[in-house]
């Protein structure tokens, strides 16, 4: 984002043409929402202005003036916001601005660039750091939290006895679903790199994948496209943890080795109901 100096903003304000600053997030009454202050030019003087809206969480939008306002004292005259002064000078307008909402003197942009910085920062918000489990070469196993000590790895008489890691790579396809203490556990019989996107209940193997991209905005855009094969049914009372079936239960915990994929039986239930294997070509290289 090019943030204009101080004299291209006092320049672009003497040509009549408006500058803004996007503020940020925040929230009204409980709902999310965001906030831009603007100088408008206005016959020889300078009206100052702030805007609350209502948060789409798309970076999609860039039109920021015409999401519904969050204000009562803009309800009368939508996209004119709440007035907090006029000047006569540039920089005294733009000094009042930075005094009354507290944006910063080197972040000002042109009219109807502000959008384009809160693209940016729905972006940012949302390419977090996902943690991976990977494999040793076996498949990766979902087991509930509740039984997750019961499960045995592969034990030390391998492969005289191959034990519960037998029982997992004997799954054939993509899922199966095995006993383990009395409760059903997921094997996920694909060896790949696998991480849980939490806010679409995906759980995502990584064949090639650039890392730093926005890997849920990218499966979002692809889950209507994918084809969808293989189903299995998987009861799940509640919070349950993905990791290599090679591990014991015990031995799983810490080190990166696992990865809790639900914090609630609810949604656990919901990633179970809707779990069916799925390959999705991005056009990125990923899968």
């Amino acid at each position: 984002m090019r943030h204009l100096t101080r004299q291209f903003a006092i320049g672009a304000l003497r040509r009549g043409n408006g500058i803004e600053q996007f503020l940020g997030h925040t929230d009204v009454d409980g709902e999310p929402a965001i906030r831009w202050v603007a100088i408008s030019p206005m016959s020889g003087r300078y009206r100052v202005s702030l805007h609350t809206v209502r948060d789409p969480d798309d970076e999609r939008v860039r039109d920021l003036a015409n999401l519904i306002s969050l204000d009562p004292v803009d309800e009368d005259y939508a996209g004119e916001g709440r007035e907090l002064g006029v000047t006569g000078d540039e920089a005294e307008a733009m000094s009042l601005a930075e005094r009354l909402t507290n944006a910063a003197p080197d972040r000002w942009v042109n009219f109807a660039v502000a959008g384009e910085e809160y693209a940016d920062q729905v972006r940012n918000r949302r390419r977090v750091e996902h943690a991976w489990v990977g494999s040793a070469g076996g498949p990766l196993i979902l087991v509930p939290e509740s039984v997750r000590e019961r499960w045995g790895g592969v034990p030390p008489t391998y492969p005289d006895e191959e034990g519960d890691y037998g029982r997992a790579c004997a799954v054939e396809g993509y899922l199966g679903v095995i006993d383990v203490g009395g409760a059903p556990a997921l094997v996920l019989a694909r060896e790949a790199r696998t991480t849980y996107l939490p806010r679409l209940g995906v759980l995502l193997l990584a064949i090639a994948v650039d890392e730093d991209a926005d890997l849920e905005a990218l499966v979002a855009d692809v889950l209507p496209q994918a084809v969808w094969t293989e189903s299995v049914t998987w009861p799940v009372a509640g919070p349950v943890v993905l990791f290599d079936s090679v591990h014991s239960g015990a031995e799983a915990v810490g080190e990166g080795r696992e990865l809790p994929v639900t914090d609630d039986a609810a949604t656990a239930m919901s990633l179970a109901e809707r779990l069916t294997p799925a390959t999705v070509s991005p056009g990125a290289g990923g899968r």
